[in-house]
């Protein structure tokens, strides 16, 4: 398999949270309402030092060294050693929280698979202020334009970039399934 063909595969795994059951002290297995935590299948580093909670209350836990290396204001929350280990609540949802952390370098990355995902994903990057995610997406949008210019379109208008519109339309030509638009 090429390394283009790669990058085009669909990661959309829906998030599979699992419970686990050797946690150490400071992580909860209840919360304040005597519900049971349910922890993310994919980012649950027993070691890791600090959970993020997702709007429906998927917990992640993670290193928190790519979050602050990735975000600003991530590193400005997880900076203070009072506050290890941390429990950050986001207003992210749980499928949207792991689309992030996969392309803040937590492995490959798991692309979203419709135009509001990529979205979605650009105002988390503005919100925790990210430059770095936005380069990524703009990558990926720049190998996506080959297979869906119209996309990569939508994506370069978000990213107010002149040159990868210009090379989406170029690759437009050759898409008959939305002639009509």
């Amino acid at each position: 398999m090429s390394w283009l063909s790669s990058l085009s595969l669909n990661f959309s795994r829906a998030a599979q949270p699992i419970f686990v059951s050797q946690t150490p002290d400071y992580y909860p297995d209840m919360t304040a309402d005597g519900e049971v935590v349910v922890y993310d299948d994919m980012y649950n580093d027993a070691s890791a030092s600090t959970i993020l909670i997702s709007s429906d209350q998927i917990h992640f836990m993670v290193d928190p060294y790519p979050l602050k290396k990735g975000s600003t204001v991530l590193c400005g929350m997880l900076s203070d050693p009072s506050l290890t280990p941390s429990l950050i609540p986001l207003d992210i949802h749980s499928g949207d929280l792991r689309v992030f952390l996969s392309l803040l370098d937590f492995g490959e990355p798991v692309q979203p698979t419709t135009t509001e995902g990529w979205q979605r994903l650009l105002e988390i990057s503005d919100k925790y202020e990210c430059a770095g995610l936005r380069t990524k997406i703009r990558d990926l949008a720049r190998v996506k334009a080959f297979q869906n210019p119209w996309e990569s379109f939508g994506l370069a208008s978000q990213l107010e970039d002149e040159a990868l519109a210009t090379d989406a339309i170029k690759l437009m030509n050759g898409d008959n399934a939305h002639h009509d638009i």
